[in-house]
C-alpha cells in the first residue's frame, strides 16, 4: 500500500469486497439441485432462529444442511450489504467449504459437530480471522492479514459454527456512529437517514436484516447495547472475564482502566442463551485470565424484583426509549414481578471518570492509527478538549456554566485533557470509588433483592462504570 492515497486504498478494498460477494454468490447459486432448492427457500431458512437451524439440521429435515443454510445467509447478507453497507471482510467462499465439510462429517457420523453446527456467524471487524484483514476502518491497516484467529473464532469453529463475514465499525471504535473512510457509512436498516449506532453497528444492522444466524461484538461503554437498541435486535454484555478476549485488535492496546468484553448479538433471546452456553468461561488461550466457570442453569424464583429508570440526571431519554422501558415494566408487573423505579446516583461523576480515563493521553494513541485518513466528524467534539490550550478550555467551560448554565458539558469538557501517571492513577481510583458509591446507594435504598441471573450467573442488577449510559 506504500505510495497509494487513502482514497485509492479504500476504493480498491471496496472493489475487492464487491468481487468476492459476486463471485461467492454466483457459486452458491450454481451448486447442486438440493442447494438450489434451498436458495429458493431462503426466506424459510433465514427466518428461523439459530437454535431452530441447528435442530433442523440435526433432525435431517429435507433442505436443511449446513451448505443450504450458508447459501441462504450469503444471499441475504449480500442483499443487506447493498441496502445498508454493513460488511467488511468477505469469507463466503471459505464458509461454503467449511459447510460442505460439516455436511460430509454429519452424513458419515449422523452427529452434529457441536451446538453451533452449520450456523453462519458474523463477527465485528475487530476480531482476527486467519488470512483476513482486521482493519477496523483504517486504510493503513489494509493488506495485513491476521496470522492467527481470535480465541472466540476458534471456539466458534470447535462448536461447529462457520464465520462467514465481518462487519463495519466507526473510526477508532469510540463513537456511537458507524462510519469510516475505508468502508464508508453503515445506515439503519429501517431508515437510511438514521444511524445504526456503534461501535458494533454493523453487527446489529446485519442481524436486523436477517443477514446472519448469530453474531458477536464487543463493548466498553455501550458498543454492544446501543446498536441493538437502534436496530431492534438482542445483545448481551456479559460480566467481565466471561468470554475470551484474546485475538481482538483495538486502538489502545494495554488500556485496562475500563475493561472491554465480548458478547453475542442475535435475533432472539434463545439464541443469546445458546451463545452464552457455548462461550462462557471457556478458553484454550494461554494469555487468557478467564475463570473456568461455564454457563450454569439455576432455579429462578417465580417472583423477581427489578430496578429500572427511564432517564437520568445527565441526558433526557427520548419519548420512544421511555415508552419502551414502561412497556417492559408493565409486562413484568403483569407477570407478577415487582418493579421499582430508582434514581441513578451521580451520573455526571460516572461520565466524568469515563472521559478522564479515555482521554488520559489526549487521545494520542487512539487517533495515531488514522494516519492520512480524513477524521470522522464524530471525533471532533470528543477530542477537541484535549487539543486546545488549557486557558482556552477553562474559558469555554466558564462560559458554558455562566451563560448557558450547562454544568454537565463544562465538567466533561474540562476533564478531557492529557494526564500524568499520578493523575491517571487518581482517576482509576475514582472509578473504583464510584462503583462502590453506586452499589452502596442501591443497597441503602433497599430497592433490590439481589438474586442470580439465569444468563450470566451474576447479580440480577449490577452496573459498573462502563455500563452507565450517558
Amino acid at each position: 500500500m506504500v505510495g497509494k492515497s487513502w482514497k485509492t486504498i479504500a476504493q480498491e478494498k471496496q472493489a475487492e469486497r464487491g468481487r468476492l460477494i459476486e463471485d461467492a454468490a454466483g457459486k452458491a447459486k450454481g451448486t447442486d439441485d438440493a442447494v438450489n432448492e434451498a436458495a429458493v427457500k431462503t426466506e424459510e431458512i433465514i427466518h428461523a432462529t439459530a437454535t431452530e437451524i441447528v435442530q433442523n439440521i440435526e433432525a435431517g429435515k429435507p433442505g436443511w444442511t449446513a451448505e443450504s443454510v450458508v447459501v441462504a445467509f450469503i444471499i441475504r447478507a449480500s442483499e443487506a450489504q447493498r441496502k445498508i453497507n454493513c460488511l467488511t471482510e468477505i469469507m463466503f467462499a471459505q464458509a461454503l467449504e467449511e459447510a460442505r465439510a460439516l455436511d460430509a462429517e454429519f452424513a458419515r457420523t449422523k452427529k452434529i459437530k457441536g451446538p453451533l453446527h452449520g450456523l453462519p456467524i458474523s463477527l465485528k471487524d475487530c476480531f482476527k480471522v486467519k488470512g483476513y484483514d482486521a482493519t477496523i476502518g483504517f486504510t493503513q491497516w489494509v493488506g495485513k492479514p491476521s496470522d492467527v484467529n481470535a480465541e472466540i473464532v476458534n471456539q466458534i469453529r470447535v462448536a461447529g459454527g462457520i464465520p462467514f463475514v465481518k462487519t463495519n465499525v466507526p473510526q477508532t471504535m469510540l463513537s456511537f456512529e458507524c462510519a469510516n473512510p475505508l468502508w464508508g457509512r453503515t445506515v439503519n436498516p429501517y431508515s437510511p437517514d438514521h444511524t445504526c449506532g456503534g461501535s458494533s453497528g454493523g453487527e446489529a444492522a446485519l442481524a436486523a436484516c436477517d443477514g446472519a444466524a448469530l453474531g458477536f461484538g464487543s463493548d466498553v461503554g455501550g458498543s454492544l447495547r446501543i446498536p441493538p437498541g437502534f436496530s431492534g435486535v438482542y445483545a448481551l454484555k456479559p460480566s467481565q472475564h466471561r468470554i475470551a478476549r484474546s485475538g481482538a485488535v483495538g486502538c489502545v492496546p494495554g488500556f485496562e482502566a475500563l475493561i472491554g468484553v465480548n458478547g453475542p448479538i442475535a435475533r432472539s433471546v434463545t439464541d443469546i442463551e445458546l451463545a452464552s452456553r457455548v462461550l462462557f468461561g471457556k478458553s484454550n488461550a494461554i494469555s487468557e485470565t478467564l475463570p473456568p466457570v461455564p454457563y450454569r442453569d439455576i432455579t429462578v424464583p417465580k417472583k423477581l424484583k427489578f430496578g429500572y429508570y427511564k432517564t437520568d440526571s445527565l441526558l433526557k431519554s427520548s419519548p420512544a426509549v421511555q415508552r419502551a422501558v414502561q412497556e417492559t415494566v408493565d409486562a413484568l408487573r403483569k407477570q407478577g414481578h415487582e418493579c421499582v423505579e430508582f434514581v441513578v446516583p451521580n451520573v455526571l461523576e460516572a461520565a466524568r471518570v469515563f472521559v478522564a480515563l479515555t482521554s488520559a493521553d489526549g487521545y494520542k494513541t487512539l487517533t495515531s492509527h488514522i494516519g492520512p485518513d480524513p477524521r470522522d466528524r464524530t471525533l471532533f467534539l470528543v477530542t477537541l478538549g484535549s487539543k486546545i490550550p488549557s486557558f482556552i478550555r477553562a474559558f469555554a467551560c466558564w462560559a458554558a456554566r455562566t451563560f448557558k448554565g450547562d454544568k454537565a458539558w463544562a465538567t466533561l469538557f474540562s476533564t478531557s485533557h492529557p494526564r500524568d501517571v499520578s493523575e491517571f492513577w487518581a482517576e482509576t481510583n475514582a472509578r473504583n470509588e464510584y462503583n462502590k458509591f453506586f452499589h452502596e446507594n442501591v443497597r441503602a435504598s433497599q430497592y433490590f433483592a439481589f438474586g442470580q441471573s439465569r444468563l450470566t450467573g451474576s447479580p440480577t442488577f449490577s452496573v459498573g462504570l462502563g455500563q452507565v449510559r450517558f
